[in-house]
């Protein structure tokens, strides 16, 4: 767009104005982040996205994490990027909610201890229900 107007601006001068704005956005995606902590259902996702030229990596294969609660009326959406796929970003994007989570059988959500007796969780194949969440077999059809 900028080239339409006759003005050269570099990748790098654009890459610091969208970091300045999703800092400048923080306090705001705090509190969405409350908001969907706060309703008595989560839903917690992920998927592998490519980043080209990631600063310091030898891999293109990042993560976005998607985190969907709050109000059943009015429920929030939270995307999270992050080079990892690791349980700690889970309990990160977690932290003490109390409810249910509804999310699929990935491994690295056994990060969340406790809470995963409170999980009914779907099964990559298929749906799967578990038998009450005080039972320790989850069952995939």
């Amino acid at each position: 767009m900028f080239p339409r107007f006759g003005l050269d601006v570099s990748r790098s001068s654009m890459c610091g104005w969208a970091l300045w704005a999703a800092e400048a956005c923080k306090p705001i995606m705090d509190l969405l982040h409350e908001e969907i902590l706060s309703g008595p259902v989560l839903n917690l996702d992920e998927t592998t996205v490519q980043v080209l030229k990631e600063p310091g990596r030898k891999t293109s294969k990042s993560y976005m994490w998607l985190a969907r609660g709050g109000s059943p009326g009015k429920p929030g959406v939270l995307f999270h990027s992050s080079p990892s796929r690791s349980g700690e970003i889970a309990e990160e994007l977690v932290r003490d909610f109390s409810g249910y989570l509804q999310a699929d059988g990935y491994v690295g959500y056994n990060a969340l201890g406790e809470l995963m007796w409170a999980v009914w969780r779907t099964c990559t194949q298929g749906h799967g229900r578990a038998q009450g969440p005080d039972k320790e077999t989850w069952h995939c059809s």
